[in-house]
């Protein structure tokens, strides 16, 4: 017997220790200071693992003689499900053990179709009507974007604009009409023959002028910009604020069928009494899914990385971290139980995918 602490009930409490079980594979499992007891079943070490060749639904188990019903302890799985913690072991009649657990299901997802729109940025135009040195009095045709010129100049020489046609014919003095008859030769407010009708002349800078301060500016190009390059409207379009533009496009699509798969895992909790297995208790139950094609198989959702059951008393909590969904937490209190003093791992029977094998054992004193 390892050396240990005295238990209440009498016997030395085996201190805390742990099993990797890397060892060469044989059929005896003990080890070192790791006396092993095969409560339930065959037992072996292989590929540095400790697993079992009976069949789950005989619940194997072995155990540690720990001589304390109080106790953490914790287990790894491999994969699978069914793996878990033997507690309180008295016999190979009567036990606990808590063990992982899996379901899955499916539902058929119909397919799909309709038609949603797209915008495609084109350029900017201004967002208000036309407004005549700041007034917006006249007649508005909105959407033109206007350019400005400064005419009163102090500290400079103004540039010198002129009415002129797209090829540069001088609207004045080449005698360019207008839509409405007006030969333009200058500006006045609200001429709709100069800004926004059929006119085809437009102010433009036919010289360089000199820096200053600009004190008065006045319309100078009457032409729409829809240009998708263009960052804004050309100059301060008379106060009005770029308008974005866009092309509307319309898409349809359709999505086949597919499959939903849902995985619940949880613990449970079983005690055997004279030889009568019996679940006592669920943790929760966590869940997660995957959408697959239609005759798509279900898949391998990650299990939990360990289980542990701590023991205090009539009371056993257990969690087991990892799994896809989250923790998976439960307690149970064990009133009047008959309570033994080993602990060990276990394999019960498995929904979905039965594991066989256990790693890295660890029991903890109270």
């Amino acid at each position: 017997m390892i050396p240990g602490i005295t238990d209440a009930s009498g016997g030395k409490v085996l201190p805390t220790t742990s099993d990797d079980f890397n060892r060469a594979n044989s059929s005896d499992i003990t080890a070192a200071g790791k006396k092993w007891t095969e409560i339930n079943g065959d037992w072996s070490i292989n590929s540095n693992q400790l697993t079992t060749s009976t069949a789950a639904a005989s619940y194997p188990i072995a155990t540690l003689r720990t001589n304390t019903k109080n106790a953490t302890v914790k287990v790894e799985g491999t994969s699978g499900d069914g793996w878990g913690v033997a507690f309180w072991v008295a016999d190979q009649n009567n036990w606990y053990s808590a063990n992982t657990e899996m379901t899955q299901s499916s539902v058929q997802n119909p397919a799909t179709s309709g038609s949603y729109q797209t915008q495609t940025y084109t350029g900017n135009t201004c967002s208000g009507g036309k407004h005549y040195n700041g007034q917006p009095d006249w007649p508005a045709y909105g959407g033109t974007c206007y350019d400005v010129v400064c005419i009163s100049y102090t500290g400079g020489t103004p540039a010198t604009y002129e009415w002129r046609t797209p090829s540069g014919m001088s609207c004045c003095y080449d005698g360019i009409h207008c839509g409405n008859g007006i030969v333009v030769c200058g500006y006045s407010n609200g001429m709709e023959g100069v800004c926004g009708g059929t006119c085809c002349c437009s102010y433009v800078q036919t010289s360089a002028g000199t820096p200053g301060t600009c004190n008065q500016h006045q319309i100078q190009n009457c032409c729409v910009y829809l240009d998708a390059t263009d960052s804004g409207c050309p100059g301060s379009c008379n106060g009005q604020s770029p308008r974005p533009q866009y092309t509307t496009t319309t898409v349809n699509y359709t999505n086949p069928e597919t499959r939903t798969w849902t995985y619940s895992q949880k613990a449970i909790i079983r005690k055997a009494i004279a030889g009568t297995v019996s679940i006592v208790a669920n943790t929760n139950t966590v869940t997660s899914s995957e959408t697959v094609a239609a005759n798509g198989a279900a898949g391998n959702p990650t299990r939990p990385t360990s289980l542990t059951v701590t023991l205090v008393g009539e009371s056993v909590a257990v969690s087991a971290p990892g799994a896809a969904g989250g923790t998976i937490t439960g307690s149970h209190t064990a009133t009047g139980a008959n309570r033994g003093k080993k602990h060990g791992v276990s394999i019960a029977p498995a929904t979905v995918s039965q594991s066989n094998t256990v790693d890295n054992f660890v029991y903890t004193k109270p």
